[in-house]
């Protein structure tokens, strides 16, 4: 049996205003008188639902009551008042029971609850956990967006910090380079030079030593 989702809606009965205020047995009366039940009279397909709340008021009966729910057929939906905080809150529990047994748990489908004469559909727990992932997800988003914003500008600086890094060491091994250059020059600039007269002195030692005596 497929459950309408209806937890976007919220119904005032003005019709039934005459019953207010509201007691654990008329609670399940106005309730009976909103759409959200009316919904749960019809499957997917539009075709017709038989609910024991239905049948126990054409049998003269008080679904609200102890114990008419439970004489009634198991396998059809049905609406129960679980909890009430009269005359301003009531809980109400849409279940199947799967057996005559009492013992059987039923299946649950659907809460509502009424709420100041109101009444609503409560949420899921699938759509309670997605909702609250979803409002997870938007926080983390958001602190990391200003995380972000906050480190922009010490990651700037950084990078900056590194390129001048970068410069500086580029300009010194430029400088060590120059100075090693220069040295070079300056060391062979600083060799000694023959000049001519040296060179003459040099060839006549030479020619003296070759004609002395033997």
């Amino acid at each position: 049996m497929d459950q309408i989702d209806q937890t976007g809606l919220q119904e005032f009965i003005p019709a039934c205003a005459s019953w207010f205020p509201l007691d654990r047995y008329k609670a399940l009366a106005y309730f009976e008188q909103s759409s959200f039940f009316a919904a749960a009279g019809r499957d997917a397909n539009g075709q017709t639902v038989t609910i024991n709340n239905t049948e126990a008021r054409l049998a003269g009966l008080d679904p609200a009551v102890p114990g008419v729910l439970e004489s009634l057929p198991p396998g059809r939906p049905e609406f129960v008042l679980e909890t009430s905080q009269e005359p301003s809150a009531f809980v109400i529990r849409k279940q199947v029971r799967v057996s005559a047994n009492p013992l059987e748990r039923p299946v649950v489908h659907a809460y509502y609850y009424i709420a100041n004469n109101k009444i609503m559909q409560a949420p899921s727990a699938h759509q309670v956990s997605h909702a609250r992932l979803q409002r997870c997800t938007f926080a983390l988003q958001n602190g990391f967006a200003r995380l972000q914003a906050d480190l922009e500008p010490l990651t700037r600086q950084a990078k900056q910090l590194a390129r001048q890094a970068a410069t500086e060491e580029q300009r010194q091994q430029q400088k060590q380079k120059q100075q090693a250059q220069q040295q070079g020059l300056q060391a062979v600039e600083g060799q000694p030079q023959h000049t001519g007269e040296e060179q003459g002195k040099g060839q006549g030692l030479i020619s003296g030593a070759a004609g002395g005596p033997t």
